[in-house]
């Protein structure tokens, strides 16, 4: 199953979003069982990105979870462990058998329910703690001053001594 880049996915934290999408792109490579194994006949180490390019954005991902204290940090962070475990025994499972359906099973299954749930979550939390920082801002912005209207006394101000 294709994975496509729907704004529910988006953080608005322009680092994350564009690994985010950088990994669906690379996730969409793996999703055909028969196209991962004639890209990885022509480049082995095309699973090792694979697996660097996960291990990279869960960590970014991680530290902005910690940063904004995101109430479901633990939750997430055990669903990046399971990710990353079964993307590892499915690159054995290929290595030892070129079996690459496990791979194309992590990718439409484990992903694409992360994205779903989790990684969906985590930016719908985000862009309301963004959206509340900005009314938050907006109500406590002092206001301006009244500029008089003409012809208005204004206040004599008394000379400097």
């Amino acid at each position: 199953m294709m994975i496509l880049w729907t704004n529910t996915l988006e953080t608005g934290i322009g680092s994350i979003d564009d690994e985010r999408k950088r990994l669906i792109e690379m996730a969409n490579l793996f999703v055909d069982g028969d196209v991962i194994k004639q890209a990885l006949t022509l480049s082995p180490k095309l699973l090792d990105g694979l697996m660097s390019l996960f291990k990279d954005y869960f960590d970014k991902e991680e530290d902005a979870m910690f940063r904004l204290d995101y109430p479901e940090a633990d939750k997430h962070l055990l669903a990046h462990s399971v990710m990353l475990t079964s993307l590892e025994i499915a690159m054995i499972e290929y290595k030892q058998s070129g079996n690459a359906n496990m791979i194309a099973d992590f990718i439409s299954e484990n992903y694409v329910r992360h994205l779903k749930n989790e990684e969906t979550s985590l930016a719908s939390f985000i862009q309301k703690r963004r959206s509340d920082q900005a009314a938050r801002a907006k109500k406590n912005k002092p206001g301006t001053k009244a500029t008089p209207t003409p012809g208005a006394k204004l206040p004599k101000i008394p000379p400097r001594r």
